[in-house]
């Protein structure tokens, strides 16, 4: 596929954590 990942697999996960932490709604729906 030509692509290389930047990041490794700890910081992968500390990521998923740290956004799962700061919302734990999930994505949030907005209705205009």
């Amino acid at each position: 596929l030509g692509w290389e990942a930047k990041h490794g697999l700890e910081e992968m996960c500390a990521d998923s954590w740290r956004w799962q932490s700061n919302n734990k709604n999930g994505y949030i729906k907005q209705w205009f």
